[in-house]
């Protein structure tokens, strides 16, 4: 079997806070959100078609020196088989899972869940599920599909997160990214639907350093530390038993 990865690299980073992971960069992503930050990663180039096998044994050369695996791209959920394959072939080692997702393809991800092949769920919540700021945000309307069917498969998702919840650690993230998505009126839409979940929130402060998939987002200033301070205020206000991070890069 062969897939799409970009790299598979021992991630140590706070991503799944107490875990050293072995991060698989799935290749090829059917959002193209302006400010996304990985942006060499976001097609199926024949450059990252690998076999699956390859992939397998970096996972096994470093499974003394880890104890998790983290699927994050990209979107991994648009290789269905492969992170099947991959996610059974970790749980063998007796190695905890998670994945990074935009939570675009419901069935992929109750797969995952359902067959117990995920301990970790992290769900980019990029927007509010209103059309206009979503589609601005994500630019993932298509030919084939459109912005309201998207919405309606994310929230799909959401509904996998809730209903297996118990087995899960679930985290939400959103990054504040000036000029798109920083109004409070916003975040606050988001927040609605996050208060219903037991989950850790990060509120992410847009990077302008990093690449970025529109290169005009590199212009933007980001938003102050205390401006996410007080956006995480807000929040709170309304709905005081969210659980939120502030993650500033700075």
């Amino acid at each position: 079997m062969q897939g799409y990865i970009a790299g598979v690299l021992l991630n140590s980073e706070t991503v799944w806070h107490r875990n050293t992971a072995i991060g698989i960069f799935f290749a090829g992503c059917d959002f193209k959100c302006p400010a996304c930050t990985k942006p060499k990663i976001t097609d199926f180039k024949e450059e990252f078609r690998i076999d699956i096998k390859d992939v397998k044994e970096a996972i096994r050369v470093n499974a003394h020196i880890s104890n998790a695996v983290l699927f994050t791209g990209g979107e991994p959920c648009l290789q269905r088989e492969v992170i099947l394959d991959i996610a059974k072939y970790a749980k063998s080692l007796s190695l905890k899972t998670g994945i990074e997702t935009n939570g675009s393809k419901p069935l992929v991800l109750r797969k995952l869940v359902k067959d117990g092949l995920l301990n970790f769920l992290s769900i980019d919540f990029r927007a509010p599920m209103e059309p206009g700021i979503f589609e601005k945000l994500t630019k993932s309307k298509t030919f084939f599909i459109d912005t309201e069917e998207i919405i309606m498969n994310f929230k799909r998702s959401l509904i996998v997160a809730k209903r297996y919840n118990p087995q899960l650690q679930l985290q939400f993230r959103t990054t504040i990214v000036p000029g798109l998505l920083y109004r409070k009126e916003d975040i606050l839409e988001i927040a609605k639907i996050i208060r219903h979940f037991s989950c850790t929130w990060k509120l992410e402060q847009f990077n302008p350093s990093l690449p970025t998939l529109n290169p005009n987002m590199q212009n933007l200033f980001p938003v102050s530390q205390q401006f996410m301070e007080n956006l995480k205020e807000a929040c709170l206000e309304q709905y005081p038993n969210l659980r939120i991070e502030i993650v500033n890069y700075n």
